[in-house]
């Protein structure tokens, strides 16, 4: 989708159509790119064999299963994982965001993003997760909820937290935002914009689990000036 595999360095283009229930990979060495320009492409054939995705521009959702046991590269726009790829491996690089609701095998974010679940709900890891000094770990907040990834093997954590906050936050409240069979190291910082929304994000951690507090938000940065006290 996008541009055929040879072309794969150019400019992105409209998203392309595939009008097929699945893809089987031969003998390992195939590659599909998604390299476009449209902000909600999904692509729902279901994936087998060993192959390579690469994500290099665009917004893409892979919604379907399989057995994909190949790599996933994402070095530009964003992929969301929505389907079973329990059994792939993805690297992320500076400029690509990785995120989503599905399941994925070992993930490494080198330079890129990751993102907590979506909109609340839960990103699974089956096997290892590795984030590295570079890395950022984006978590979206609305309310009461907020994204989580939750790891079977180990996490090794780096980087920084990234709080998005999509609502406001009524009372302080504490969120799990990440669990692991075993957890190595800790983020090295956490920021947050909008404090009329939530305020004083912090990090804690509880056995295997890394836990973000959240203070509500203040309504005075929203007034004007020459508010007084009522």
């Amino acid at each position: 989708p996008g541009r055929p595999t040879k072309l794969w360095s150019g400019a992105p283009v409209g998203a392309g159509v595939l009008n097929t229930q699945a893809i089987l990979f031969g003998a390992g060495n195939g590659t599909i790119n998604f390299n476009h320009t449209s902000s909600n492409y999904v692509f729902a054939a279901d994936i087998y064999g060993s192959g390579t995705i690469n994500q290099l521009a665009g917004t893409t959702t892979l919604s379907g299963g399989g057995m994909f046991m190949g790599q996933t590269n994402v070095s530009g726009g964003t992929l969301w994982v929505d389907g079973a790829f329990g059994s792939s491996t993805a690297n992320v690089t500076s400029g690509g965001t990785l995120g989503g609701v599905g399941t994925i095998g070992d993930v490494t974010v080198n330079g890129g993003t990751l993102v907590a679940g979506r909109s609340g709900g839960t990103l699974s890891v089956q096997g290892s997760l590795v984030l590295t000094s570079a890395a950022t770990y984006l978590v979206q907040v609305n309310g009461a909820t907020a994204g989580q990834t939750a790891v079977s093997g180990t996490a090794t954590l780096a980087g920084n937290v990234q709080v998005q906050l999509l609502g406001r936050v009524g009372a302080t409240t504490t969120y799990t935002i990440l669990t692991s069979a075993a957890t190595s190291g800790t983020f090295d910082g956490v920021s947050i914009s909008g404090s009329g929304l939530a305020r004083n994000a912090r990090l804690s951690y509880v056995g295997n689990s890394v836990l973000l507090t959240l203070d509500p938000g203040l309504l005075s940065p929203s007034l004007p000036g020459n508010a007084n006290i009522n």
